[in-house]
């Protein structure tokens, strides 16, 4: 009797937590698709509008990939007979190796693509990152090998740890019995590494805030009024300047919270729970990465009307004026012009 009803309360712990989870999710996906919804008259305006090119290319990426993710993930995640709501992998599945696809098998691929697929928008929003300094530091050779060496650093190390996770849980996934109310894929991973796997992007965004915050204070130094008074006026400075380094602080302080939130819940928390955070992330990086490109642009616009498409993100950066009339740095980029021709 003791062990039916020890069994029967860790049950409903489980339902408890994976219940929580999903409505996370859930809440995570809402709040983009709301956010896209009411973005989208300034995005179509500068980003769509504009002519192609990597930079609008990753914009794009980093804006809707994290939507589909947490939408495939919200999916997969609420159903009970995964089998009978998975129709097209099935069938893709089938046209691969000939055979149907089971229920096991449909949660060993979508847990190791999960693993893996979760370290994309963090490399993509990185990889933006990675232009915006390379031309705040005036698109300098030796600072682009570092900055690409840190990006490909941090995404080698991610996905080195993340293909280990995956193997590990190809090994680990189990399939829930008939009749128990437990909705999506199940396996164990282990702890360490997926304490481990949070790091280089930790590390990654401290680097890039820090080089920002460098170059900031460098070019107050390079002016003549750069007194505690001028620090505490923000009319002394470039609209642009404010909202370059603004934009640039408030994103490593929201990401890199909760990125620690995810690791420490890798750790502290079990069972469903360990990827509580996780779709606030991953919604993080989409809304953050909206506001780093079309607030810029909108600024730039306000101070220079007959701005046209140059490079999308890839600043020309001027150094600060040394007349004693103005502190800040001119920023004539990210240009997702209107009249591009």
């Amino acid at each position: 009797m003791s062990t039916d009803n020890n069994s029967t309360q860790a049950l409903v712990v489980a339902v408890g937590q994976l219940r929580l989870v999903n409505y996370i999710r859930a809440a995570s996906l809402a709040l983009l698709a709301y956010d896209i919804s009411i973005m989208f008259g300034l995005e179509f305006q500068y980003i769509w509008r504009a002519k192609w090119s990597l930079p609008k290319l990753l914009y794009l990426l980093a804006r809707y990939y994290a939507f589909i993710f947490l939408a495939l993930e919200f999916s997969v995640n609420t159903h009970l007979d995964l089998p009978l709501n998975v129709n097209i992998m099935k069938f893709l599945f089938y046209l691969t190796t000939g055979n149907w696809l089971t229920q096991f098998q449909f949660c060993q691929a979508y847990l190791g693509f999960y693993t893996i697929a979760s370290i994309v928008a963090g490399t993509i929003v990185n990889a933006i990152l990675t232009l915006r300094l390379n031309a705040l530091y005036g698109n300098k050779k030796i600072v682009l090998i570092w900055l690409l060496a840190i990006l490909i650093f941090d995404f080698i190390a991610e996905l080195t740890i993340s293909i280990v996770i995956a193997i590990h849980i190809q090994k680990t996934t189990y399939v829930v019995p008939l009749g128990i109310p437990l909705t999506g894929c199940f396996a164990s991973a282990p702890t360490i590494l997926t304490l481990i796997a949070w790091v280089p992007r930790l590390v990654a965004s401290t680097i890039f805030f820090l080089m920002t915050l460098f170059k900031m204070f460098t070019s107050l130094a390079n002016t003549q009024q750069t007194t505690l008074q001028s620090l505490r006026l923000q009319t002394k400075f470039s609209p642009l300047f404010v909202c370059f380094y603004t934009d640039g602080a408030i994103y490593y302080v929201v990401i890199a919270s909760m990125v620690l939130v995810c690791a420490v819940t890798a750790v502290t928390l079990d069972g469903p729970l360990v990827i509580v955070a996780t779709p606030a992330l991953h919604a993080g990086y989409s809304l953050a990465v909206s506001r780093l490109i079309i607030n810029l642009r909108c600024t730039a616009l306000g101070q220079n009307a007959s701005a046209t498409w140059a490079e999308t993100v890839s600043f020309q950066v001027l150094e600060p004026s040394n007349s004693s009339d103005s502190i800040g740095i001119l920023l004539e980029t990210l240009y997702y012009g209107h009249n591009d021709t």
